[in-house]
């Protein structure tokens, strides 16, 4: 009898185990059905998947000021050898001079 309610516990517990486990897996979604499926074809008909998010949180009442982007057809006045690449951390405009070891060869770049 003792032996019979303790097996019976077991079980009990493991199938909740079991289920808890299971319900705390992740879902696993994937973009590629999208490419799979031609537009217009004679293929079963999908409702569209929508999802909208409005953010009114209080990081998007601030406005954000940027710099003018980068213009690869303008010609940029300065020391610096055009046969070159410099760069450096965020927002510190490169060093020119012969100590900057920040520099690649633009011949090192070949498609």
């Amino acid at each position: 009898m003792i032996m019979k309610i303790s097996t019976r516990k077991a079980t009990w517990m493991s199938v909740g185990l079991m289920l808890t486990l299971m319900s705390g897996t992740p879902a696993v979604a994937d973009d590629t059905e999208l490419l799979l499926v031609t537009p217009g074809s004679n293929s079963k008909r999908f409702n569209a998947n929508i999802l909208l998010m409005v953010d009114s949180s209080g990081s998007m009442r601030t406005e954000e000021s940027t710099i003018t982007p980068y213009k690869s057809t303008v010609t940029y006045g300065g020391s610096c050898d055009s046969g070159y690449l410099y760069w450096t951390r965020v927002g510190i405009v490169p060093d020119c001079t012969d100590s900057n070891k920040r520099l690649i060869e633009m011949s090192s770049f070949v498609c």
